[in-house]
């Protein structure tokens, strides 16, 4: 029995999803789920059916999006959702990489990348519908319910800039939400707000805690400051998750109520002024750590020690192990710092078609984040670095290396060095310093547009300098905090 016919047998009469003014309850929602799995059943012209298939979704927040997400599993293939800012470029490659069999498009996707000459998507295996175009006159019985089946793949990005399929099982999802569950505990009054993209590891494990959980999510298209807070009032929201940037927006508008129980931070280090102004206010904010290789928490704040340790991004979550080593694998001290290791039953079986990345990766059972942080005395961990050249805007990632690769591809451009520097209301921008090639002066706004063409809107440069020389070290390497100065 999968996790929806499960709420369904105990609670189908209960209200399992609210979006602008409708709402629907999980007998309901499993009527919509029973025919867009025979939908996509027909759709997946495979061999063998679509039992494993891989079916993308390049889609926005949506009761669509809900019920497409719990029609794979209830159909047994494997969901591989889609950064829908990404460009057709970065899509394609995505896609064409793991030979995803089929891709599920909104009317708005649809519209960007199949009726515009200069965004469409070049697919080698995968097959596309659009939801709204879908037959739903059939059902069909959900598939076996196999945890060690692989769930998901979302990918991340990679230091080589070439992004990284994650496969993620249905026991690391589940871990994972029963893991959040004992640091938050469950209440009968529980609704959770989601934000955040649902192609985001953040966003997308709320709908599986929902679902697990049997209460209710609360879903919005976008982030819209004055809609979350109205938002939260209207529907007695008791938990919500936001990257800082969304708090940070949310100052002054979000009210103060006593049935918000629990905001959970995540995406990258908050300001700790930002914290501070929030518990000052009323609102109970727990920072988290989390990756995707994780199926999102590893860590949470305590709610009974938050403003003891504001700053910290709590404990291991239930099920979770973290250590801190050191260069040389030996265990840092407490409050030392040193490279963020985890196990537990929610890390991913690996990177997928990355026999080379996982050995590099993984020892044993315990998995190299790659972050940089300490463990207190009190075996708190303090996040200083999410990785090494890490960008973090908005709670978007970006990597340096992806950004410098499509810079060098202009002509004119010798040298590019990809940095981040503080942003009270983006946390990070995204600033590049160049160096042009001999006797070249560089169009600036030709290279920008160059940019928007093959990166994602947030991966684009927002400050750009010309430099004569990248200060490097005897090795080499760009000294990117030099540049950080500048």
């Amino acid at each position: 029995m999968n996790w929806l016919e499960r709420q369904v047998h105990s609670q189908p009469d209960a209200v399992a999803l609210y979006f602008e003014e409708s709402s629907w309850t999980w007998a309901q929602l499993e009527i919509r789920v029973r025919r867009m799995a025979a939908a996509l059943t027909h759709s997946v012209q495979v061999a063998g059916g679509i039992r494993g298939a891989r079916i993308a979704t390049l889609m926005h927040s949506s009761p669509d999006y809900i019920v497409t997400i719990l029609a794979v599993q209830w159909a047994g293939a494997t969901l591989v959702p889609i950064n829908t800012r990404l460009t057709a470029r970065e899509i394609s490659w995505m896609l064409n990489n793991i030979e995803a069999d089929l891709l599920v498009l909104d009317h708005q996707t649809a519209e960007r990348f199949y009726d515009s000459a200069d965004a469409t998507l070049d697919l080698q295996t995968t097959r596309f519908v659009q939801v709204e175009e879908l037959t739903f006159s059939l059902d069909v019985e959900p598939a076996d319910f196999r945890a060690r089946e692989a769930a998901l793949i979302m990918y991340t990005s990679g230091t080589t800039g070439l992004p990284k399929p994650v496969e993620l099982s249905w026991e690391n999802v589940a871990s994972s939400a029963f893991a959040s569950a004992v640091v938050l505990g469950l209440e009968a009054r529980d609704n959770w707000l989601c934000a955040l993209p649902l192609f985001h590891i953040g966003g997308l494990s709320i709908v599986f805690r929902c679902l697990i959980y049997g209460i209710p999510l609360t879903l919005l298209e976008k982030f819209d400051e004055q809609r979350v807070a109205d938002a939260i009032i209207k529907h007695n929201i008791t938990l919500a998750s936001f990257v800082p940037t969304m708090l940070h927006r949310l100052r002054g508008i979000l009210p103060e109520v006593n049935h918000l129980r629990a905001v959970l931070l995540g995406g990258g280090p908050a300001p700790k002024e930002l914290v501070e102004w929030a518990w000052e206010s009323g609102i109970p904010v727990f920072q988290t750590y989390g990756l995707t290789e994780a199926g999102s928490q590893v860590t949470t704040m305590p709610p009974k020690r938050a403003l003891e340790k504001i700053g910290s991004a709590g404990i291991a979550v239930f099920g979770a192990d973290v250590q801190v080593r050191r260069l040389n694998m030996s265990l840092a001290a407490p409050n030392e710092p040193g490279h963020i290791w985890i196990r537990g039953s929610m890390v991913m079986r690996g990177y997928l078609g990355r026999a080379t990345e996982n050995e590099r990766r993984f020892d044993g059972s315990w998995f190299d984040t790659g972050d940089f942080g300490y463990l207190d005395d009190d075996q708190f961990l303090w996040v200083l670095s999410r990785r090494d050249d890490l960008i973090i805007t908005g709670g978007e990632n970006v990597y340096p290396a992806e950004v410098e690769n499509v810079i060098l591809a202009f002509e004119g451009v010798d040298q590019a060095a990809v940095f981040g520097q503080e942003d009270g209301t983006w946390g990070e921008l995204v600033c590049v310093a160049l160096v042009a090639k001999d006797g070249v002066e560089l169009d600036l706004e030709a290279l920008e547009a160059h940019c928007r063409k093959n990166l994602a809107g947030f991966k684009v440069p927002r400050r750009w300098l010309v430099l004569e020389e990248l200060p490097q070290t005897s090795s080499g390497k760009v000294r990117r905090h030099e540049l950080k100065k500048l």
